[in-house]
């Protein structure tokens, strides 16, 4: 008797897919929720990373697209000085960028999030620390995926109620700097060389014997003279040395100044 109830199969099959089919569309489901929670995750970054990038980009002009990086035929820029008076966190110039910037972020965003209906909180954060500036993009908004699977606060091993991206990305100009440095090196050079006439024109009117000439000098058919430390100095005799009181005394004397020290009277101009 026992021995036929035991050996009776019929049935079985049913009885262990009722218990196994639910085990494996759970886990499925887990997988599918799972994928579409990472994928937002992905889509979120996505946004935050290449609103960061090209707000960096065109950050030394508000009217640039910030797309393309095209002026669009406004050839207008932020000003000369806006890095010294509006480059922070609190002027309307980087707000005005700021704002830029989340719009650009929810344009990229439109249409890639499933159920992209609930707003994302978005925000850009920029600094300025004189060494380093930074356009900081963060975007987060509750997870598109069933209220079941989530949990209040995010656990180790469980996926939270929020997704969100994050990503920060440092604004280099480096044609700016070239510029500015070539600039500063330019003007650099203008005082060396005002300081230089400065003092040549000081040592002429102060002391007699700065116009040097020798009687045997004939460069091209004309006499020249020179300011002490020319190098053409040092080639003349002792004995056919001639000094003057001033440079019109040269002058009257046939003389023409140097080419060298011209030069340097005119600052190499």
């Amino acid at each position: 008797m026992f021995r036929g109830v035991l050996g009776n199969q019929k049935g079985s099959y049913t009885l262990e897919a009722s218990l196994v089919i639910p085990v494996i569309l759970v886990v499925l489901l887990g997988v599918v929720f799972f994928s579409i929670y990472i994928y937002e995750k992905l889509v979120l970054l996505d946004a935050a990373v290449y609103s960061a990038r090209q707000t960096a980009t065109v950050w030394d002009n508000s009217r640039k697209d910030p797309e393309t990086g095209s002026l669009g035929g406004d050839f207008r820029t932020d000003g000369l000085y806006w890095r010294i008076t509006d480059d922070h966190s609190d002027s309307d110039l980087v707000r005005q960028k700021t704002g830029s910037a989340i719009a650009l972020t929810r344009t990229r965003l439109r249409g890639g999030i499933p159920g992209d209906s609930e707003p994302a909180d978005i925000s850009v954060a920029y600094s300025n620390s004189l060494v380093q500036r930074i356009v900081t993009v963060d975007i987060s908004r509750k997870a598109a995926v069933p209220p079941v699977l989530l949990t209040g606060k995010p656990a180790a091993g469980r996926i939270g109620s929020m997704a969100a991206g994050h990503a920060n990305s440092v604004i280099a100009e480096p044609v700016e700097f070239i510029r500015n440095w070539e600039l500063a090196a330019g003007y650099i050079n203008e005082a060396r060389n005002f300081l230089a006439n400065f003092a040549v024109e000081k040592a002429a009117a102060g002391d007699a014997r700065t116009i040097i000439a020798s009687s045997q000098s004939d460069v091209n058919g004309k006499k020249v003279y020179h300011y002490p430390g020319c190098r053409h100095i040092g080639n003349m005799k002792q004995e056919n040395i001639i000094e003057f009181g001033s440079v019109d005394e040269a002058n009257a004397g046939g003389y023409h100044i140097c080419v060298d020290c011209a030069g340097t009277v005119i600052g190499h101009n």
